[in-house]
Formats: structure tokens, C-alpha cells, sequence
């Protein structure tokens, strides 16, 4: 019954108030709704489990290479090794991404590059999976030695290319040129979630069945395991240990004196791996606002309280107990604080939207749909954040002097009321120091990426993938004739200055690693970042040729045993020497596989991220590595953008019979390697910007109400003679004090926290003095401005007046 009194009061309360309740409401809002949004993220990615059947116990097996080459996959021997000799797995799978092309016209649609993927047929029943029309793949009737019979296809291919026909079942369609029937289709929404290290998609479009052979070579799978019911991580990790050791011993002639390695992790933790950072900062991050917010909604419930005072203390003169009175107040702060979570529920659907939006593809693509966990979470930190900014101002309201109060008036707490505004404020100006030094570093690491050297020239370049039939292009001779076709049309389009293929390309995330030895230096091996060029790459885009000379189409088509070397590969060889006619001898399992002449020294370029500048690289000319395919390099005078419909046209009439895909501009790939750390500036800088609003509008209400209260105090030093800069200097002064002591706790509090995500910095430390020097600057500038405008009302203050009102 009370609490239903209490309840009508309050929303009576604010009914009355309609400015104070839309305000503190958007306040808090404003902190829920941003910090639910980013946990609802942290939520799908890191909390919530897999999609897939007992995701607690599938486990995603790696391998170092034989040389000890970290982030490599698994032959398809070493997979078979641990489904015959693990004890301790219930079933191992292998899978890889490989290229899948629709080559077949179908109505007006034309070939088309999809995403697509190799997989033993034990993996979908593995994670549980079932399709939605159809049955799954049979590696006993569906593949064999050098055919493929049968394909899986995603729901999303099928209603967007063949139209959610369901007679697709049974039919065939060509896919790698070759004819296949479409004998299942996935359920909509499936995704694969492995970790950034693989050459997983996330969605694949095409399911290819693959058996496992006898190859130890070739390692380009992932191994997925479902341990078995009882088994420990730890204890899989220790039979891994054995069975790679046993492997080893078992074929000297592949690992040679290496040991092969095998790593297991949760594929729970394996997806997350590369968000987990990015995610946990910007949970903290978001939390300070949500403090923030409280703080403020504090300082207006201790100016409702104060203004309430005479009412709180005429209460408790005519009975009313201390319990009734904390219960009516507290009551009042949970009708707001449920206001605002409603409302800030709301919002934090927008941010969701928005945080999904601009993801780096660090952060995986995930569905941050709001379930259980995030509704509590909700609900908690609603419930938190009432207590938080009710607490103080009920504490105060409670524990005023009744007898003082009667006779003064909303005045006789106010010594207190100051301390404790004054303590919310330090701690708002604090977090606000920790949040914009934060996004100060940020600000500083995206300048640093933007001012990094790449050791290529990305303006003006178009790129583009292009490929050709195996089977019809068998002969190394028949390659270098396509992909010479191919640079020779492309010139000749108008506006087109050079014309340049390479694999990988800079920046695509993916590395060649090979082993050199020289000649000269026999015991001394150095691994290196293999790039596969034809002649005009480093022309096309303006890497430097420091010593030597280019490949030439002669070199190809003499098949002339001959490499290009950057100047770190250079200097780490041969320190002090030239490089230009010294042998060097591709090395792998202690054996020299081929040998061949430097003939030309260029810049270092940062191939694999903008941050990691170490590997070294080695230039192969084509016939050396005759890839199928390759990325085309086109400089233009122009709009790169305006040839790649025309450059797709002139090779795909070539006859290579796979589509031309992947048109990108070369600046987007140096764009896509800083997207996280521009996509945590954006949002730190949101939540800082926010921050130093709220804070210099707690700053300001905090200064405007302790000058209100002592207006006679103000009044009386007027009268005595004081000049209104004295008021200035005494008003201001009460807001550096407090603006001082709350950036002194908060560059403390940053020195530590901003370490925790010193990983996702560059070129800047996480104690740079200079943003902290800056951030300083700032948050003082704002206090003073916002302590300027009622200290320059108190100074204006009529001594008469204010005298006479009392």
C-alpha cells in the first residue's frame, strides 16, 4: 500500500517537473542505451554459445609448419593421423576455402566469383547441422580421385541466383567448369566462425566434398574436433603433443629436423580471438559513460532534494520515520532510473544497428539480436545505476537537521550537498581525463597509419582478380600467354598507364612464407614473404627499384632461374654488399629445391599489415610459381573506377573461363588494414565527446548551484568592499579545484587502463605525454568556460538586493 503512495507521488512528482524528468531520463538513456548496444556486441561474440551442437566441446586444430612457421594448416595426412590415432576426440574434420566460380551464363546472369569451401563429410553432422532441402555430402559417392560430383549450396545463393526454386534439388549446374548436381541447401543464416588466421569465410556459398589423402606437403586445411564427453582441453592437448611427436619420427624426410607442432583451442575462444581486445575496451569504455550519466542524474536529484528540503523536514517534524522518507525518495530515483532503461533500451537498438554497420572484419559478422543475457544485463545495470544516483542524494535529503532546516530553509544542507556535488564532480571529470586520452591515443594511431610509409604508391591503382581454367591451362606456357594477353589489352584501354599482376597482393592478408639460403652463406636460412609478379608490378605501383633491373617477359618465357629481393631481405643476407648476382636456394626440410640469381634489390613493402613491418620479401618471376590466378594491378590517368567494367570485359573475353572478381581500388586494401583502429576512434570519440558534455554541464550545475547558495555570503563580500573580479576568481576557483584534483585521478587511472589495449595502438605509447598534455588542455578549457558563465553572474550579483532577501 505504501509503496503504491509513494509510486502515484513520484509520477505525480514528474508530471509536475516535465523539464527536470525529460532531462535526467535522455541523460540516463543516453548511458544504458550506449552501453547495452556495445554489450549486446559482446554478447554474440564472446558469450553466447555457437550455433552449433555442444559448441563447449569443439576444438579447432592447427599446426606450425615444419620449419616452425607460425599460422599454417594441416595436410590432408596429418588430419587422417589424428582421426586413426587420437583416443581422446569423438571425431577430427578438415575443411578449407577454395575458390568457387559459377561459370555458366544463367538467363541474364553471368559467371560469378562465390564464396566456397572443401570439407570431409563428417563436418556439418559434427556441428549438428541439417539441411534445409535435401540430404549432405557423401564422400563415398558424391567425390573420388580427380572428380566432384556433388555440391551443397548456401540458402542465401539460392534464393538470390536461382530464384528459391526448389527443384534445384537433383540439378546441374557448372561450377569450376565443371558439372555438378546441387544435391542439399543449407539453412538460411549458417555461418562458419573461425578464427582471422584461416582462409574460412564466414558464409560459404558452395560445400565441396573432399576425402583425405596421403599428401604432407601441401598444408592448407583447418582440423576441427569434437572432444570426447570428460576431456579436458589440457588433456587433448597433451595427446596432440604425443601424436606430433610420433609423426615427426614416423617421416624424417618431410619434417627433417623440425618437430611438428600442434595447437588446439576452443573454437569458441578461436572466433573471438581477434575481437576480444577491441570488444573489452570499448565495454570499459562505455561504462564510464554510464557513470557519468549516473553522476549527472545525481547532481539534479541533489538540486531536487535541496529545493525539497523544507517539504522533507516538515515531513519528519509530524511523525513521518527516516525509513518512510529513504523509501519515497528511492522510490522516485527507480521511477526515473526505469524511464530512462525503458528508453535507453530502446536506443541501444540503434546502436546495435550502428555498431554492426561500421565493424571492422576483425569483429566477427554475428547477429546481435537482444536475448536473456542482454535483457538482464539491462536490468541490471538499470537497477545499479538507480541505486547509484539515488543513494546520495537520499542520504542527504534524510539526514538534514530538521529543527536548522525550519529555520533556514533549503540552505541547511548545503555545506554537505556541497561536498557531495563536489565529489561527483571529480569523479565525472575523471573518467571524462581516462575516456578522451583514450580517444586521444586512437586519433594518434590513425595519424600514424595514415603517415606510414607502405612502400607503394595506392593512388590512381584499380585491382583485380583474375584467373583461368586449370585444365584447359595444364602448360606453364599456356599461363604466361593468358596473363600476357591479359596485360596487353588492359593497356590498351584509354587512360590506362601501366599494368602490373602479383599474388598475394600487399595488404590481402595473405602471406607465401619460403626459406632462403645463399650461396655464400650457407648456414645462415632466412625465411621471407614469397610474392609471385609479372613484368610492370613494380612500375604499376612505384615500388622503388633500388639496385638491378625488373623481370622481363624474356625471363619468363626463358624460364630464366632469376629473383628480385627487397632491401631488408637484402641487408639481412648480406649486410654492407651488394645483392645483385649472389645465388640463393629455396630451401625446405634441410633440401635446396631450386636456385636463382638476384638480379634486383626494391623497397620494402608492408605486404601483410600496416603494423607488422619485419618479413622480409622475395620477388619470384611468374614462370617460377605459374599461378592460375593473380591480382591485376592497373594504374590510370583517371577515375580508376570508370575502366574496371571494360577491363572485366576484355578479359573474360579472353577465354580463361572464370569471372573476373574482386574490383577494388588499391587505396582500399591500406584503408581495410586500419579499419579497427578507425573503428574504435569513432566510437571513443563518440563516447568521449559525450563525456566532456555531460561533465561540463555537471561542472556548470554544480558551480551555478553552490553560487545560488551563497548569494548573501556573495553579497556581504560585495558590501565589504570585495571587487566582482574577486568574485570571479573565488567562483572559477571552486571549479579548478574540483576540474584539478578529477584530472590528477583520471591521467593516474589512464596510465593503467590504457595498456590493457596498448596492442591496439601504433606509433604512439599508452603514456604519450603529448596526448595527455593535450587532453589536459582541453578539459580545463572546457571547465573554465563552463565555470566562467555563473561565475560572471555572481559577479554581477547587487550586494542591496541580495542582502535584502534575506
Amino acid at each position: 500500500m505504501r509503496l503504491t503512495q509513494d509510486l502515484r507521488y513520484a509520477v505525480r512528482l514528474a508530471v509536475r517537473q516535465p523539464g527536470f524528468t525529460m532531462l535526467a531520463v535522455l541523460t540516463l538513456a543516453l548511458g544504458v542505451g550506449a552501453t547495452t548496444a556495445v554489450f549486446t556486441v559482446f554478447n554474440a561474440v564472446l558469450l553466447r554459445p555457437l550455433p552449433y551442437a555442444n559448441p563447449g566441446r569443439l576444438v579447432v586444430i592447427r599446426a606450425d609448419a615444419p620449419d616452425g612457421t607460425a599460422k599454417a594448416a594441416l595436410a590432408d595426412a596429418e588430419i587422417g593421423d589424428l582421426r586413426e590415432a587420437s583416443q581422446l576426440f569423438e571425431d577430427v574434420a578438415g575443411l578449407a576455402g577454395v575458390n568457387g566460380d559459377l561459370t555458366s551464363a544463367e538467363g541474364d546472369l553471368s559467371m560469378e566469383r562465390v564464396s566456397a569451401a572443401s570439407v570431409t563429410d563428417n563436418l556439418l553432422p559434427m556441428l549438428g547441422v541439417r539441411p534445409a532441402l535435401g540430404r549432405l555430402l557423401d564422400n563415398r559417392t558424391d567425390s573420388g580421385p580427380g572428380f566432384v560430383s556433388a555440391v551443397l549450396i548456401s540458402h542465401e545463393l539460392w534464393v538470390r541466383r536461382y530464384g528459391a526454386d526448389s527443384n534445384i534439388i537433383g540439378r546441374h549446374v557448372e561450377i569450376n567448369n565443371m558439372s555438378v548436381a546441387v544435391v542439399g541447401i543449407l539453412p538460411p543464416g549458417f555461418r562458419l566462425y573461425f578464427g582471422g588466421d584461416t582462409n574460412i569465410p564466414s558464409r560459404v556459398d558452395v560445400w565441396f566434398p573432399t576425402g583425405l589423402g596421403n599428401d604432407r606437403q601441401s598444408r592448407g586445411a583447418t582440423a576441427v574436433g569434437r572432444l570426447a564427453r570428460g576431456v579436458t582441453l589440457d588433456q587433448a592437448r597433451a595427446e596432440l603433443a604425443a601424436i606430433a611427436s610420433r609423426t615427426t619420427a614416423a617421416y624424417p624426410q618431410i619434417y627433417g629436423n623440425m618437430t611438428l607442432r600442434l595447437r588446439a583451442e576452443l573454437l569458441q575462444a578461436d572466433a573471438a580471438r581477434e575481437a576480444t581486445p577491441t570488444l573489452t575496451a570499448l565495454l570499459w569504455a562505455v561504462s564510464f559513460v554510464l557513470l557519468i550519466s549516473c553522476a549527472n542524474v545525481a547532481h539534479l536529484l541533489l538540486t531536487r532534494t535541496g529545493a525539497r528540503a523544507r517539504e522533507l523536514a516538515i515531513r519528519s517534524a509530524v511523525g513521518a520515520a527516516r525509513r518512510r522518507l529513504v523509501q519515497q525518495l528511492l522510490t522516485e530515483g527507480a521511477l526515473l532510473g526505469a524511464a530512462g532503461g525503458v528508453a535507453g533500451l530502446l536506443l541501444s537498438q540503434w546502436g546495435n544497428m550502428l555498431l554492426v554497420w561500421l565493424r571492422p572484419a576483425a569483429l566477427p559478422a554475428v547477429d546481435p539480436t537482444v536475448d536473456g543475457r542482454v535483457l538482464l544485463f539491462g536490468l541490471g545495470i538499470t537497477t545499479a545505476a538507480s541505486l547509484l544516483f539515488s543513494v546520495a542524494p537520499t542520504l542527504h535529503g534524510v539526514r538534514a537537521d530538521v529543527v536548522e532546516t525550519l529555520k533556514t530553509g533549503a540552505r541547511g544542507g548545503a555545506p554537505r550537498s556541497r561536498r557531495i556535488r563536489n565529489a561527483l564532480m571529480i569523479s565525472e571529470v575523471a573518467m571524462t581525463m581516462i575516456l578522451v586520452a583514450s580517444a586521444g591515443l586512437m586519433i594518434r594511431t590513425v595519424v600514424a597509419f595514415r603517415s606510414v610509409d607502405t612502400g607503394f604508391d595506392d593512388r590512381g591503382v584499380l585491382t583485380l582478380r583474375s584467373s583461368m581454367r586449370g585444365r584447359d591451362f595444364r602448360e606453364i606456357e599456356k599461363r604466361w600467354a593468358f596473363y600476357r594477353e591479359v596485360v596487353q589489352r588492359l593497356q590498351s584501354l584509354p587512360g590506362v598507364q601501366s599494368v602490373g599482376a602479383v599474388r598475394p597482393l600487399p595488404l590481402e592478408g595473405m602471406t607465401m612464407i619460403e626459406r632462403f639460403v645463399a650461396d655464400d652463406r650457407v648456414n645462415q636460412e632466412l625465411a621471407a614473404a614469397n610474392s609471385t609478379t609479372l613484368p610492370g608490378y613494380f612500375g604499376t605501383l612505384r615500388i622503388r627499384m633500388l639496385q638491378g633491373r625488373d623481370f622481363t617477359p624474356d625471363d619468363i618465357e626463358g624460364q630464366r632461374p632469376v629473383v628480385i629481393v627487397d632491401e631488408r631481405f637484402a641487408n639481412a643476407m648480406w649486410p654492407g654488399e651488394s645483392a645483385i648476382g649472389r645465388w640463393l636456394h629455396i630451401r625446405r626440410s634441410g633440401r635446396d629445391l631450386a636456385s636463382a640469381e638476384v638480379i634486383g634489390v626494391v623497397s620494402h613493402v608492408r605486404a601483410q599489415t600496416l603494423r607488422d613491418d619485419r618479413q622480409p620479401q622475395v620477388y619470384v618471376p611468374y614462370h617460377r610459381y605459374a599461378l592460375h590466378e593473380m591480382a591485376v594491378t592497373i594504374r590510370t590517368a583517371g577515375d580508376p573506377l570508370l575502366i574496371g567494367a571494360a577491363a572485366r570485359r576484355e578479359i573474360e573475353a579472353l577465354g580463361g573461363q572464370r569471372p573476373v572478381y574482386d574490383i577494388r581500388l588499391m587505396r582500399t586494401y591500406v584503408e581495410d588494414a586500419a579499419a579497427e583502429s578507425r573503428f574504435l576512434l569513432m566510437l571513443l570519440g563518440s563516447f568521449g565527446t559525450v563525456a566532456l558534455l555531460l561533465a561540463a554541464v555537471g561542472l556548470y550545475g554544480v558551480i551555478s548551484y553552490s553560487t545560488g547558495q551563497r548569494t548573501r555570503e556573495i553579497g556581504v563580500r560585495l558590501a565589504l568592499g570585495a571587487a566582482p573580479a574577486d568574485i570571479l576568481r573565488l567562483v572559477i576557483g571552486d571549479g579548478v579545484r574540483c576540474t584539478g584534483a578529477g584530472i590528477a585521478i583520471g591521467i593516474v587511472v589512464s596510465l593503467v587502463l590504457t595498456r590493457s589495449f596498448e596492442r591496439l595502438l601504433f606509433g604512439v605509447k599508452p603514456s604519450d605525454p603529448l596526448t595527455f598534455a593535450t587532453v589536459t588542455a582541453l578539459l580545463a578549457l572546457v571547465a573554465l568556460l563552463a565555470c566562467w558563465i555563473p561565475a560572471r553572474r555572481a559577479a554581477r550579483i547587487d550586494p542591496a538586493l541580495a542582502l535584502q532577501s534575506e
